[in-house]
């Protein structure tokens, strides 16, 4: 039953989460990853508009543990912020992520949990459409 979700399943989907159409192009030019304090991670992505036309984009992080034993997600969506940006123009998107979002539900103590170690964030428009990677070790 797990499969079913974009979170544990391997094969490849018509629609992947997070899938949206544009009547404009954009193009994700740069990611930048750290930790501002305790408990947050810092994201920014920058982000050209170089279509004919203004228009929204839906910037999407992703959270992927690398090192963990337990039986967690492949994928998790970890944030996203909606932008306007006009044709021509470049913006810069700040993602915060509270260190809830690396928590992984474990079935066996009933509790959710939090694996140290290397983690992959992910940036980009959808969960097929990730340019940008970059690793972390979170040892908080």
């Amino acid at each position: 039953m797990k499969s079913r979700t974009y979170r544990y399943f391997k094969g490849d989907v018509l629609y992947p989460f997070g899938y949206g159409l544009s009547y404009t192009d954009f193009e994700y030019q740069s990611m930048s990853v750290g930790f501002q304090k305790k408990g947050e991670i810092e994201v920014v992505v920058k982000i050209k508009n170089a279509g004919k036309y203004d228009g929204d984009e839906v910037v999407q992080i992703y959270i992927q543990q690398s090192d963990s034993l337990a039986d967690q997600p492949i994928i998790s969506l970890a944030g996203f912020k909606r932008v306007f940006i006009a044709k021509g123009e470049t913006a810069k998107v700040k993602l915060i992520i509270p260190e809830k979002q690396l928590r992984y539900y474990d079935p066996e103590s009933g509790e959710y949990k939090i694996t140290l170690g290397g983690y992959s964030i992910k940036g980009g428009r959808s969960s097929a459409d990730l340019p940008f990677i970059m690793m972390i070790n979170y040892d908080m």
